[in-house]
């Protein structure tokens, strides 16, 4: 299916946004990746990425590449990684997860 992306409205503010995660679905395959702001960084998360597409749904829509591109430089001061630097960073923090 490939990767989606989402933006995270703000409550207080439906208009704007705060947030971006994005979802690669595939055959046995569910990757969900975010914006952490504490972190400042992109992190797998599956448990945040699966409660707003269901409990808080009425605050993500679904968006393109190249607007998700945009929000994370304007909103998030971030650069959204390539498709395969997503694969990357949900492989590597699964691994240091199996050590912990």
């Amino acid at each position: 299916m490939g990767i989606r992306y989402f933006a995270i409205a703000d409550s207080r503010d439906p208009a704007k946004y705060r947030g971006i995660f994005m979802e690669n679905r595939g055959p046995g395959v569910l990757d969900l990746v975010g914006w952490s702001w504490p972190e400042k960084a992109w992190v797998e998360d599956s448990e945040l990425a699966r409660y707003l597409l269901t409990d808080r749904a009425d605050r993500t829509v679904t968006i393109d590449r190249a607007t998700a591109e945009r929000l994370a430089r304007d909103v998030l001061g971030a650069t959204l990684p390539t498709e395969k630097e997503l694969r990357e960073l949900v492989d590597a923090q699964r691994a240091r997860r199996k050590k912990t």
